[in-house]
């Protein structure tokens, strides 16, 4: 599903379906939220994984998070601080971090391959 504000990286996506998750950063940094946020950040954060980025709209945000305008309001006045808006669209600085590591991991492993 792609909604508006979203772009995808077929490339980044076939080479790349997961990413690290770090147990412990996760928990520290999302010691104050509740479960609702929580929750939200880490579909969140899936999604941006998937699409590239996360709309920029509200509503959009509701059609991933599966709620009403009134909860994504709620979760989303924890949660705008973990993501920084780039050409429209937000991402999470932390995890494009993750998908440049990834891909440059993708990269070598294609140049050393192509060595043998």
């Amino acid at each position: 599903m792609l909604l508006k504000g979203a772009s995808v990286s077929t490339q980044s996506r076939r080479k790349s379906p997961a990413f690290s998750f770090y147990a412990s950063n996760f928990l520290a940094s999302t010691l104050t939220f509740s479960l609702r946020e929580r929750g939200a950040y880490i579909t969140l954060l899936a999604w941006s994984w998937e699409n590239g980025s996360i709309p920029n709209e509200a509503k959009a945000r509701c059609k991933i998070l599966g709620c009403t305008a009134r909860e994504e309001r709620l979760v989303w006045a924890t949660l705008h601080d973990k993501f920084t808006l780039e050409e429209g669209a937000l991402k999470n600085p932390r995890l494009e971090s993750e998908r440049t590591k990834r891909h440059d991991d993708c990269a070598d492993s294609t140049r050393q391959d192509a060595d043998r």
